[in-house]
């Protein structure tokens, strides 16, 4: 991209236009059941098949198939979604949206307790930047009171997304 006061070239113009068109997309939606363990935030994992868009190969399903690694410098928004099977008892649910490990602001999300007679789900969002080499991003799940496990089938899966908003 152009800094302030360089010329703008065609390749400039074409690369801005495929962002405008086509913003590089990553959608992960979880394929294998997971184990949360009460008071442990384990990164949601997503393997073999669970690449559903992945326009730039943001996500590698074998090596850190927790990562989504945007290889473009630019602000992304981020979505994340924890959908669990029932559980007998009251239940916590939370999701952290993570940036090279750290939890990125806002922060995390939360749902209050309550009794799981049905899947539930719970889902965070937020804008954060890559550099577009180093920077990877995580969705983390948590419960409070009680083991959970991701559901993983009839469309009510874990998912991790992140779109292109604009460049650096």
């Amino acid at each position: 991209m152009p800094a302030a006061g360089d010329r703008i070239l065609a390749t400039d113009t074409a690369t801005l236009t495929s962002y405008v068109l086509t913003p590089p997309i990553c959608r992960l939606i979880q394929q294998a059941a997971q184990t949360i363990t009460a008071g442990t935030t384990p990164a949601l994992t997503f393997g073999a098949g669970s690449e559903d868009i992945d326009t730039n190969n943001f996500h590698d399903p074998t090596t850190n198939n927790t990562r989504i690694t945007p290889s473009i410098a630019g602000y992304y928004e981020f979505d994340a979604m924890l959908h669990v099977v029932p559980v007998a008892n009251a239940i916590n649910l939370q999701i952290f949206i993570m940036k090279n490990g750290v939890i990125a602001p806002p922060g995390w999300f939360w749902a209050p307790a309550f009794t799981n007679t049905g899947y539930s789900g719970y889902s965070g969002k937020t804008i954060l930047s890559a550099n577009g080499t180093t920077d990877f991003f995580e969705a983390r799940a948590g419960v409070a009171t009680q083991n959970a496990t991701t559901q993983v089938s009839g469309g009510i899966n874990s998912t991790f997304q992140c779109t292109f908003l604009r460049p650096l």
